[in-house]
């Protein structure tokens, strides 16, 4: 909290703010959201917004990190929101700001979000890594896509994208929850 308080007070003095400085800012208050219930996510939302007012040019991080913070209060509408700002300053997400938004679905069980955003990725030819995917399945699985999730774990393996036993047992938990047992003893017996 200490190192929070000096950050912004650097930002307030006469020293002008860097990006690198703000992004701490923004890292900081998401490590002080760990263990704090305050939506923390509104204050890096809020530094992302006076960065782009005060026409600092942004980077990937400074934007990863605000999706961050959405993400981990499940706030998707939000992240996304945060990659408005991003295509209008012309920074593209990165793997860490898709990720983010997906895991910040899967957080409210949007699984059909969480899809739309892989869908977004393949279109822009941004690299999905298996924990994006496996993160997608848990969308679907919590969510009650279970069809949809078969068919994330189906295209995981015409991808060549490794599967584990987490991905596994997204997948058997999403056949459990509909009564798909035989479909869930199909995949247990493949692990």
């Amino acid at each position: 909290e200490n190192a929070v308080q000096l950050i912004e007070a650097v930002l307030l003095s006469r020293v002008g703010p860097s990006v690198t400085t703000l992004n701490a800012v923004i890292c900081a208050r998401m490590r002080r959201a760990e263990s704090d219930i305050s939506l923390e996510w509104e204050a890096a939302l809020q530094l992302v917004g006076d960065m782009v007012l005060s026409r600092m040019e942004l980077g990937r991080m400074n934007f990863d990190a605000a999706v961050g913070a959405c993400e981990r209060d499940g706030e998707w509408e939000h992240a996304l929101q945060v990659f408005s700002v991003m295509a209008q300053v012309d920074v593209e997400p990165s793997t860490i700001s898709f990720g983010a938004a997906i895991s910040a679905c899967e957080k409210r069980r949007n699984w059909r979000r969480a899809l739309q955003i892989v869908s977004v990725m393949a279109q822009r030819k941004v690299e999905i890594s298996g924990i994006i995917l496996c993160t997608a399945i848990c969308a679907c699985e919590q969510g009650g896509g279970w069809e949809k999730a078969l068919q994330v774990f189906s295209e995981m393996a015409q991808c060549d994208v490794e599967t584990d036993s987490v991905t596994y047992n997204a997948a058997i938990s999403s056949f459990e929850k509909v009564c798909e047992w035989e479909k869930a003893l199909h995949f247990f017996g493949m692990m």
